[in-house]
Order: C-alpha cells, then structure tokens, then sequence
C-alpha cells in the first residue's frame, strides 16, 4: 500500500521504474474513451492524468500533474544539451548549427517556463515572442562585422501544457515524432533554439538560422523539416 500510496487498483509500475496512474472508460467531449494504461510514452499518462482530472477532485492531483510536466521538460532539456555536447563537429548537423548552438539552447532553457493553461497553437507547443530579444554577438579576431551569435527572449517562451509538446493524442506529431514523446520534446526544442541562433545570410546580416514563423503552421512545418533534413541521425539517437 505504502508503495502504490495507498491506491493499489489505480496506479501500476509496470516497469519497475515509477508509477503511473491507470484509466478507466471515461467521458470526454467527444463521447466516451478508453486509455490504455500501458501506452508507451509519457504524453498518454499525461493524457490520463489530465482525464482523470476531469473526473476526481483536481486539487488532489494537481501537484502530481505538475510534477510530471515539469519532469518531462527537464528529461527533454536533459537530452539536448547531450546531443549538443556530443555532436561531432565534422556532421552535417554541427555545421549547420554552428558554434554558437550551446549557448542558444541555454538561452532558451533559461527563459522557459511551463505555461498554466493554454492550448495547442503552436505546432511545436511551444508559444514565444522574440520582440526586444537581446542580441549576443561573436566578431572575429581583430575586430569587423559579427560572424554569428544568438538571441536571448526578453520574455519567456511557454510551453503549453495542451500542446503537442505534452498530449499525446490526434495531430500529426512533430517532426514525425508522436505528440508527447521524447523524440516530439526533442524536436521541438531544438526547433525554437534555431530561431534563436544568428547567421550571416549572404548580404552578412545576422538573421535566425530558422526563420520566425509564429502561429503559421505552415511555415513551422517548414523549418521541422528543415531540421530533420540536416540532423535527423543525432535526433532519433537522443530520442531512444
């Protein structure tokens, strides 16, 4: 009892590794649906979570809820700054980020926070505004036009707790990526550090290395595809 707190018909650790709430037919807007409590990734036991919340007392779970939010974004952070840190710098993919990756990732890690409510208007689930961003700029030896930097939000970025970032569910995921997986955090991380790094375009203005696009889906998809164009390999490693 100690072990499953108290509630032994409700929680399973199938694993081994940390308990997860079950679910039982539950109504929905759409009618009534079935969770699988074994679902493999942990944008379906925030699925439940969030489920579950509708039907019992939410202040009894809502720490829970935020707990495993905050949990799943650390992971995600966790696994970028390793697929930075480890990138070998004659792939395709170190070239095309750039020296100065790190330092934009930690940029936007710094100024992320878990948004209280929200939905899913973003395709990565991620929703920010660069306007007044600072710029860090790297110059050559010696002096001359910068060569690169990055940009750091003069106000968070927020990640949605009902986005494609956290829920599992309908949509197309990100970048392949079911909605809510690892690999879905992964990519939508990196994908908003792009628009923080600056790279001279051929006139030798800095610009974002992938373009802003806002709330255009469109364009989004674009620069995903862009990113799983140039380190799809280094993604799918930090994703197992």
């Amino acid at each position: 009892y100690s072990y499953t707190r108290s509630d032994p018909v409700n929680r399973i650790d199938p694993l081994g590794l940390e308990d997860i709430l079950t679910c039982y037919t539950v109504n929905v807007s759409a009618g009534s649906s079935y969770i699988d409590p074994l679902a493999g990734d942990i944008g379906n036991v925030l699925e439940r979570q969030r489920l579950k919340l509708k039907r019992t007392d939410g202040e009894v779970h809502k720490g829970e809820q935020e707990d495993i939010f905050e949990k799943a974004l650390k992971e995600a952070e966790d696994a970028v700054q390793n697929l930075l840190k480890n990138l070998d710098p004659n792939s395709e993919c170190a070239k095309w980020l750039g020296p100065n990756a790190a330092q934009a990732f930690e940029a936007l890690i710094k100024n992320l926070k878990l948004g209280k409510a929200g939905s899913p208007t973003t395709a990565t689930g991620i929703a920010g505004d660069l306007a007044g961003a600072i710029q860090q700029l790297i110059f050559p030896p010696g002096g001359g036009p910068p060569t690169g930097g990055w940009l750091i939000p003069a106000t968070p970025f927020t990640v949605l707790l009902q986005g494609p970032f956290f829920i599992g569910g309908g949509g197309n995921g990100i970048g392949g990526y079911t909605n809510g997986s690892r690999g879905a955090r992964i990519v939508a991380l990196l994908h908003e550090t792009g628009h923080l790094i600056l790279v001279p375009n051929a006139q030798g203005t800095l610009v974002s290395l992938l373009p802003l696009d806002g709330t255009d889906s469109g364009k989004s998809v674009d620069n995903t595809r862009l990113l799983l164009q140039k380190c799809s390999k280094e993604i799918f490693n930090a994703a197992k």
